[in-house]
């Protein structure tokens, strides 16, 4: 079958990761693409597919649009690709976005000819212009696209980047349109009546993503750079104003029950500077009518959680939130640019349980240098950890040295230093390299340790959360899917 058609279809393939929001938080990132094209071009018919809802081979059925989006991490790429085949047989335009895509676009496009173009960073304008320029047939207009990299008669074309001072003003783009899900709409309701949410007494769980970026690798920040194993691919830090903030909750919220906001922000109170003052404009400008209505799930950071903080986002409505305390080794923390110390750690676990707030702490085992004593450390304070907070869960993996962070750039220097050149090479060219080979290969050559011996930490730490009714994963989670 021929597509000849102005339609377009938006995909979030699924990843073989189940979290416990799986199947029932959409995926805003499409949503607000799709949102952003419908107020540009309201009469466009567009369909979204999201991959933890809607089987694999269901979606490659639907397939019937002239462009096909697809939005691409390391974790479902496998999948995008298998759509996208099945897309360009039926005369599609293949278009990718997200993470993954933002950092090898260019082996992407090499690696794979079925693949049309990919959009860097953010996706609303640019995948905006590009079909834009499709469809009027504007071929020419694909080459004025910042962020865009795509073919042309069989030549790649990577258009230059969209300047930091022109990125997208999150204030002004449109609150996004869930109801362009249809139908899907109603199965994410059905999940989230068996959900823990739901037995914790919430009508409604959805997400919001109030900030872009990281204060962190901002030049006026304490601890200037990013985490050595962080990929993101956001530039600086944008944020909603707070009366942005507080129109968008008060249009996506129950008025007549509890509801659960996920920010999936990378660090919901990060500062600018010492002077920054969102998080208390936040706070002050709360409308009175959404007390004891709407609640907030957030990422932080340890060491911005002092008292007048947690007292802010205890004003804010903050019930849970997600800390990355990643190691008990000081040394180890230092060594990722952490920027946080054990101390920081205690004290924001001992002051979120004085205002009731519930904790979940990520770990990263296998930190450079790692070996068994910094793991008994990390073992060590995570038991501290436990006997002093309020913490229901806790969520540990291997360190994935990702394509664009700084320790896959690292693992590639270390293996051509021991003569793996060619493998060095074929890492650093390919459009995707097996996460789980990827994880092995960091341990194998930037710690000293292994896997046995971080699984043996790992299930004592499984242990202390069983006394203590921790929900914790095992230790199969630890590195990701062998496939």
């Amino acid at each position: 079958m021929i597509i000849m058609n102005t339609k377009i279809q938006l995909i979030f393939p699924e990843g073989g990761s189940k979290l416990s929001s799986s199947g029932i938080l959409p995926p805003v990132g499409i949503i607000s693409i799709a949102t952003y094209i419908k107020n540009k071009m309201p009469k466009i018919e567009i369909e979204l597919f999201d991959g933890e809802i809607i089987k694999q081979k269901e979606i490659e059925k639907k397939i019937c649009a002239k462009i096909i989006g697809i939005s691409t991490t390391g974790a479902n790429y496998n999948n995008t690709l298998k759509i996208a085949k099945k897309a360009k047989k039926k005369g599609a335009l293949i278009i990718l976005g997200g993470s993954h895509a933002t950092v090898k676009h260019k082996e992407i496009l090499e690696k794979n000819k079925y693949i049309d173009a990919v959009v860097r960073g953010d996706g609303e304008i640019t995948f905006y212009k590009y079909i834009k320029a499709i469809f009027n047939n504007n071929i020419n207009d694909l080459k004025k696209i910042n962020n865009l990299s795509f073919r042309l008669n069989n030549k790649i074309i990577i258009n230059s980047p969209t300047c930091a001072i022109n990125l997208i003003n999150l204030n002004k783009l449109p609150l996004p349109d869930y109801s362009l899900l249809g139908d899907t709409l109603k199965k994410y309701e059905i999940n989230f009546e068996n959900s823990k949410y739901k037995k914790s007494g919430f009508t409604k769980f959805i997400s919001i993503e109030s900030q872009k970026g990281c204060s962190k690798a901002k030049i006026l920040s304490k601890n200037k750079g990013r985490c050595s194993f962080c990929a993101r691919i956001d530039l600086g830090l944008r944020r909603l104003n707070p009366n942005e903030f507080w129109k968008r909750i008060i249009k996506i919220h129950n008025n007549n029950s509890k509801t659960l906001i996920w920010d999936i922000s990378d660090n919901f109170i990060g500062k600018l500077s010492k002077d920054d003052v969102w998080l208390k404009e936040l706070a002050k400008s709360k409308p009175k009518t959404l007390k004891n209505k709407v609640y907030f799930k957030i990422f932080a950071r340890s060491d911005n959680l002092d008292i007048e903080t947690i007292k802010l986002i205890k004003e804010i409505g903050v019930s849970e939130i997600f800390i990355g305390i990643e190691s008990g080794d000081q040394n180890k923390l230092d060594l990722i640019n952490k920027g946080t110390t054990i101390k920081d750690n205690i004290n924001a676990i001992r002051n979120l349980k004085k205002y009731n707030i519930k904790v979940y702490i990520s770990l990263v085992y296998g930190l450079p240098k790692e070996d068994k004593h910094s793991l008994k450390k990390t073992y060590q304070h995570t038991k501290k950890l436990i006997e002093i907070g309020n913490i229901t869960d806790i969520g540990a993996r291997v360190l994935f040295p990702l394509a664009g962070c700084i320790d896959h750039q690292k693992l590639i220097i270390k293996l051509k230093n021991k003569h793996k050149i060619s493998l060095a090479n074929k890492i650093t060219n390919c459009d995707y390299y097996n996460p789980y080979k990827l994880q092995k290969l960091w341990v194998k050559y930037l710690t000293n340790t292994s896997s046995k011996e971080i699984n043996i930490y790992h299930k004592k730490i499984m242990k202390l959360a069983k006394i203590k009714n921790i929900k914790i994963n095992n230790t199969k989670r630890l590195f990701l899917n062998k496939k």
